[in-house]
Order: C-alpha cells, then structure tokens, then sequence
C-alpha cells in the first residue's frame, strides 16, 4: 500500500515545525525524561502518530479482510528535531508494559471497536472527556403516541361500596376485584340488598355480600386487582394520610420476600388489619 499524505489531524499542526524528513534517530534517555513534561509539543505528535500507527493497523486488517474501498495509509508526522521523538514502533517494543498490553489487545479488536477505541484516545488526547455509553435505555422521545382503544374504558366505584362505607360495613377485596365491579355495573338491578338500621336508626337498605366470593378464598391476582380499585376508593373518600397509609400497607405486603409461597399467610394478615 501507498501513502497519500498527512492524515487530516496535521493541517491542524504547526506547520513550520513539520518537515518531510523521514529518518527517525533512537531514544535517548534525556528524551525519554522530556516526554515526562506536560504539554510539550513533541508528546502530542508523537501521542498523534501512535494514534495513526493503530489506525494503519485497523486499515490492514479489514485489507486483509477483503473489504472494499479500504482508505491507504496513513502517513506518520516527524519534526525538525527527530532526535526527540519516540517513534511509535519504538514505543510498542520499549519496557513501557502498558502500551505494549494496550496495543496487543487492541490488535484483538474487531475494526468498529478499533474505530471506537481510537475515538476515545483521540477525544482525551484533545482533552475532550470522553463520552460515556448511558445507563438510559428508553427514551421519552422515542416514544410514539398512545392510540385510543376500548381498553382506555373502565368502570369507576359503584355507588353499592359506597354506600357499604357510610353504614361502617366491612369492605372486603373481593367486591374491587375485575368480576365484581363488572358483575356490581351489569346486575345492579337482579341484586340482592338487606334492610338494616344504621347508627342514627334510620333504616336503609345494603348490598348483600353472600353474592359475592370470599376474602379468605381470593387468589393471588384477584388479590392485587382488588388492591389497585381499594386504593382508588381510598384516594376518593378517605383523608391522604390514611389512603397513604393503607398504599404502604399494600406496598410491605406485596413486596414480601417469597410472596407466592407465603400468601395465605400473609392474606390472613391482611384480613385482620
């Protein structure tokens, strides 16, 4: 393969510090000190042309993979005083432990992970923070539009429960779950209510429960739907702290370590309170 030039970084260099020598003199310990010194001219384009060997590298393994429309290489960067840059090839096979392991593994990786490696050197060596892959997999903004269906459609608290609360009956789960508020809307009228008197003495009339399951019987998703519409009726006809204090109740139970296994003890518990 030819080299068609200076890659695109060195129109960004200073050009009268750049020349077209090619011979490239051995490291003395005096430049190895200078390499030490922050800022200097002479790290950058040597760090720059450690960045273009790793880059002819990525080229001529997708060359060799048979790609087409391979880039040529690129050339490397020298300076009027060779005798102070640390060729890239000395680099990799001098004592420097961690850049020998750095290009060992980084001849491993496939060509697009090459490709992102070297961004990310390139982005420090510029003194960009690199940019961090996020921890967010869903966003808002990929989001589409919700589409109205007949699932947007429920039925809300029926009057019968309510009614049941001002006469201080027990309300049990199984009048909230899916069955009985579709069974309380669609037969209000074929169902069956008691006379009783209430506290002030007046008679009137409730919903009788027998037409309904029993609360030590409930399974676990019954359990949970009539968790979800106790919730909302606690929210409409109950002071916040105690619809809140009902909600962390909810919350500590259904949250139980081995909540399958244990259920029927822990349903008893919550028919007590």
């Amino acid at each position: 393969m030819t080299n068609t030039g200076p890659p695109p970084a060195a129109t960004n260099k200073n050009q009268p510090t750049i020349s077209t020598g090619s011979s490239l003199a051995t490291t003395t310990s005096s430049a190895a000190s200078d390499l030490t010194l922050v800022n200097n001219p002479i790290i950058s384009i040597d760090t720059e042309n450690l960045l273009c060997a790793l880059r002819n590298n990525s080229l001529q393994i997708r060359h060799n993979a048979s790609e087409s429309n391979v880039p040529e290489n690129e050339e490397m960067l020298v300076v009027n005083n060779p005798a102070t840059v640390i060729p890239p090839l000395a680099l990799l096979n001098s004592n420097n432990t961690n850049l020998i392991q750095f290009a060992l593994a980084f001849s491993q990786f496939s060509p697009n992970t090459q490709n992102h490696a070297l961004s990310l050197i390139s982005n420090n060596n510029n003194n960009v923070p690199p940019i961090l892959p996020s921890r967010i997999l869903f966003l808002a903004s990929h989001e589409l539009p919700a589409l109205s269906s007949s699932s947007d459609f429920s039925y809300s608290i029926h009057p019968f429960i309510v009614t049941l609360a001002k006469n201080k009956v027990h309300l049990p789960l199984t009048l909230f779950t899916s069955n009985s508020t579709r069974k309380l809307h669609t037969e209000t009228t074929s169902l069956k209510q008691n006379m009783v008197y209430n506290s002030l003495g007046i008679k009137c009339h409730i919903l009788n429960l027998t037409q309904f399951p029993e609360e030590a019987k409930i399974d676990i998703v019954e359990w949970h739907e009539g968790w979800q519409w106790y919730l909302v009726f606690l929210d409409t006809h109950c002071e916040i702290e105690i619809a809140t204090r009902w909600r962390d109740h909810y919350h500590f139970l259904s949250a139980h370590n081995d909540f399958h296994i244990n259920f029927p003890a822990l349903l008893q518990f919550d028919i007590e309170e």
